[in-house]
């Protein structure tokens, strides 16, 4: 078996780390014989495009996925603010305009 794809947000807890998010490590498990292991160190990884109905994270192959525990890793989705430029046009109330 291949060593582990290691992703850790900040480089603190697993600095040799090759990946800040595990989504990147998910697109290079892609290339990777066999069923890879992804290994999470402890952070807080924000993942995902962040707009409405899209996904936090892309799985496009039989992958494991393991995390330091569910006390040391949390994932979350990107939050997308809108501004007002997006929410203006002709039907919108003239204080957006």
């Amino acid at each position: 078996a291949n060593p582990p794809l290691i992703v850790d947000d900040d480089g603190k807890d697993c600095p040799a780390a090759p990946y800040k998010t595990v989504q990147n490590a998910i697109f290079a498990a892609a290339a990777e014989p066999g069923t890879p292991t992804i290994a999470v160190c402890p952070g807080e990884y924000i993942e995902g495009g962040g707009g409405v109905g899209s996904n936090g994270l892309i799985i496009i192959d039989d992958v494991n996925i393991k995390g330091a525990g569910a006390d040391l890793v949390t994932i979350k989705p990107r939050k997308v603010r809108a501004s007002t430029s997006s929410i203006a046009g002709p039907h919108a109330p003239a204080s957006t305009r």
